[in-house]
């Protein structure tokens, strides 16, 4: 028999004792703290997993609402904005001594025009899905004072990733924090 969807999320408080997909191991250690249990389900398993009831909720990005069909098997979506995805691009350090110094400026300034592109279009790409997802399913945007929790509850998690990461992932969230 199926059962009730449950309401939508607007705090962490709401997903105790909720089994909710997640895609990748930190995003399982946020619903841990928050009290759910994750359940790591991949992209193209989650309709069925929603479906299916074999979770109560699930993370993904705006951008997969629509060609995933996932208004068809989930009634609300809370927009907390609690995960940004990034793309990077990675050099071996050996290569990268080996260019000269005019190659490197080469590829740095081609980054960041890339960057910027991207950004761009990740935007309104995520614009877009938001759109489609509130003429489809109910859409809550938490208050300040709703994502302040979100960011308290989750304090842990961050502890644990500067923890493990040192000095370099302390560097890392000082330069998220400036795109904030």
């Amino acid at each position: 028999m199926p059962t009730t969807p449950p309401p939508p999320f607007k705090t962490p408080d709401d997903l105790k004792a909720k089994k909710v997909r997640v895609f990748g191991k930190t995003l399982g250690e946020a619903v841990k703290v928050w009290g759910g249990a994750p359940a790591l389900i991949s992209g193209s398993e989650q309709f069925l997993a929603y479906q299916r009831g074999t979770v109560d909720a699930g993370m993904t990005g705006l951008t997969t609402i629509e060609p995933r069909k996932l208004h068809q098997v989930m009634d609300h979506l809370s927009v907390t904005q609690h995960s940004d995805i990034e793309f990077i691009c990675v050099i071996n350090e050996k290569a990268w001594r080996s260019l000269t110094d005019h190659e490197r400026d080469v590829m740095v300034r081609a980054a960041r025009v890339v960057e910027k592109k991207l950004r761009d279009n990740i935007l309104a790409l995520e614009d877009k899905g938001l759109a489609f997802a509130k003429k489809h399913m109910t859409v809550v945007e938490p208050t300040k004072e709703d994502m302040a929790k979100w960011r308290n509850a989750s304090k842990p998690v961050l502890d644990g990733y500067l923890k493990a990461s040192g000095e370099l992932g302390g560097k890392i969230v000082a330069e998220t924090r400036k795109l904030q």
